[in-house]
């Protein structure tokens, strides 16, 4: 079911024309600092070779705030849906958000009754083609003791490709038994669009053997409600 709801919020992005400027809110796992242009809507939505799969739609509120639902397999074997809320400002080419994050289900999994929540404070910044972004996340489940974890991401645009940038983050979260493990990941991303992109990435877990990792694709796109 999450697949095929992943397939339709895809097939409305490519069929919305929009063009607003792509403003991603997260690298590939670690949130950035960047807002959702004012009343437009991020959707990104891809699937794993292993089964799993992730669909995000992230809102802006007036350029202070987005809010955002996110059903993801990130956190172990299970799907796992989250709501958030993050607020920024931006000066130039600077950025700082605050945000918070709860779970609110999981599938396939034994221990379904597990919740997580996450507050997190992250800033960005670009130098030219490259664009990147620190912070850290305090994590909370009630199976665990509360963790704090830094997370980085990094974002290269070559100058002779610039439709093409090079992805890389690091982050610590939980798994679907609440213990807290880090998750890395690269890739590239192909702005195909003025308002859309595809990408091709590898995720890594703690724990995880060398051929334990996960090829995933990943589709996005900006609307823009007015």
């Amino acid at each position: 079911m999450p697949a095929r709801v992943a397939i339709a919020v895809v097939l409305v992005l490519a069929s919305a024309r929009a063009h607003a400027e792509p403003a991603p809110p997260q690298v590939l796992h670690v949130p950035t600092a960047w807002l959702q242009p004012r009343d437009t809507v991020h959707g990104s939505a891809g699937a794993n070779h292993r089964g799993g799969g992730f669909l995000r739609l992230t809102g802006g509120l007036g350029g202070l705030a987005d809010v955002d639902v996110e059903v993801t397999d990130r956190y172990g074997r299970a799907w796992v849906g989250t709501a958030g809320v993050k607020l920024g400002a931006r000066r130039g080419d600077v950025a700082g958000a605050l945000g918070v994050r709860r779970s609110f289900g999981a599938w396939k999994t034994s221990r379904d009754d597990v919740q997580i929540a996450e507050a997190f404070a992250v800033a960005s910044a670009r130098v030219g083609g490259v664009r990147a972004h620190l912070g850290g996340a305090l994590w909370m489940s009630d199976v665990a003791a509360t963790t704090a974890r830094p997370f980085a991401g990094l974002e290269w645009t070559p100058p002779p490709y610039p439709r093409t940038s090079l992805l890389v983050d690091v982050s610590w979260t939980p798994a679907d038994d609440g213990a807290v493990g880090w998750v890395g990941g690269w890739g590239v991303r192909y702005q195909a669009l003025d308002w859309g992109s595809i990408e091709l990435a590898v995720r890594h877990r703690e724990g995880d053997d060398l051929d334990g990792a996960t090829v995933l694709v990943r589709v996005a796109g900006v609307l823009a409600l007015r």
